[in-house]
Formats: C-alpha cells, structure tokens, sequence
C-alpha cells in the first residue's frame, strides 16, 4: 500500500478543514483526525498509509483548499510521486445583454434597458401566482416566467381554458 507525505505547515493550528477532509477521504474517526491533525502541526509533515486512489483524492482536496503545501505519493517499487496542486476551477462566463450591450450581472434580465432573457407581461407579474418550475412568483405572468421561462403545462387541469 502507498505512504502519503504531507507537508506543511498547516496555516492555522486548529484548522477544521484538515480534520474534516482527512475524515472525509480518510475514513477516520474524530479522535483519530484530531490526533493526526496535532501530529502534523508540530512536525510539518505526516505520513498516511492509504490506497492510492483514496491518498490521490485526499491530497487534492488539501491541496486545492490551502491546507497544506505539498504532498508526495512513496511506493515501495518506484521513486516518490509529487502529487501536483490541481487547476483552479475555470472563470465564470461574462454575459452581455443583447440590446444595449451593457454587462449583465444577471443572465436573465438587463438593469439598464429592461431586456429579458424570457420575455413575460411585467404588468401581471405577481398576481398569477407562483411559477410551477421554479417558484417565484414575482417574475411569473401565468403564461411564462421571465426567471426561467417555464411556461404553464397544457395537461394540468388548473391551466385548462374554462
């Protein structure tokens, strides 16, 4: 079985994200977590006898959240595996509104012209009741949601024509 190397140190001493995340990929115990948590902070590294797919997930979690600085995969046969800091997370898309071209801070409506993502009478907005996707019913004029642009289901016998 693979030995996982940490190395510190832990930027806060009574950090919870290591314990929690030793716990988690781990399948540790509190007792045993907090243990090894104190372990690691007085020596700045710490040595975990775990399956190679369960010290791979553990030290990228560490890793991305910051707790620790390095980690390093030692098989008996091979030479030490320096696990590598993962990708941070892709940036969230810009949107723009389609009228004025303004930057949208919201993708479903523009504060600066009005524009809406899911056209909907505005002048009937909270009156129709909740929207049946989503629930708001501020944005719902009982044909169509500007939120999420559910429109009422045909089948259901409320919405029927009387």
């Amino acid at each position: 079985m693979p030995l996982l190397r940490l190395t510190g140190p832990l930027p806060d001493p009574h950090s919870m994200n290591f314990i929690l995340l030793l716990r988690t990929f781990a399948a540790l115990d509190l007792r045993t977590a907090k243990d090894l948590r104190d372990q690691f902070a007085s020596s700045s590294t710490l040595d975990l006898d775990l399956p190679d797919h369960a010290a791979r997930k553990l030290a990228s979690a560490l890793l991305r959240n910051h707790v620790i600085s390095g980690a390093e995969l030692i098989t008996p046969d091979n030479p030490p595996e320096v696990i590598p800091h993962p990708e941070p997370p892709p940036a969230s898309p810009i949107y723009f509104c389609l009228t004025c071209r303004t930057r949208l801070k919201h993708r479903t409506e523009c504060p600066t012209c009005g524009w809406l993502l899911h056209p909907s009478d505005r002048t009937l907005w909270d009156t129709r009741g909740p929207c049946p996707k989503c629930g708001f019913s501020y944005r719902y004029d009982g044909a169509r949601c500007s939120h999420c642009g559910a429109t009422p289901d045909p089948y259901d016998p409320a919405n029927r024509p009387q």
